[in-house]
């Protein structure tokens, strides 16, 4: 039998930081910018083409639940100013269910993250990151 998803929605991946799954996850969104730079000649202003500088790429995440040990274990949290000095990094892999892997980004950091604490659980309402390289098919098949 053929399916008929034409698209991938966000309750079609699972996403995993540092081997981590992310439960209850809300919102992801992945940048990539490869900082394209005008090449003109002398003399003339006109722009001949855009040549890439360097690559940045980032990840944010908005609203997901996980336990505070996993949190830490994963990196979105950071205990303190000597845990980021140790300079560890992870990957960020967005998988579709049961299929292949869609988009990974590597030797990422956590540059930010916001945490809020309720009575029975952990809720991170933002984790900002970036990354090195990324990789992928950008296909759910």
């Amino acid at each position: 039998m053929a399916s008929n998803f034409l698209t991938v929605t966000g309750n079609q991946v699972n996403v995993y930081i540092n081997g981590v799954l992310l439960n209850v996850l809300t919102t992801l969104r992945c940048t990539d910018d490869y900082g394209y730079e005008p090449v003109v000649g002398f003399g003339d202003i006109h722009v001949k083409e855009y040549v890439p500088t360097v690559a940045r790429h980032a990840v944010s995440i908005s609203k997901f639940l996980l336990t505070l040990e996993n949190a830490v274990t994963a990196g979105i949290i950071l205990q303190n100013g000597d845990a980021a000095m140790l300079g560890n990094t992870f990957n960020i892999q967005i998988f579709a269910k049961g299929g292949p892997l869609i988009k990974q980004y590597t030797h990422a950091v956590n540059t930010s993250s916001d945490l809020n604490i309720q009575s029975n659980r952990l809720i991170v309402s933002d984790a900002n990151f970036v990354a090195t390289d990324t990789s992928g098919t950008l296909s759910s098949t």
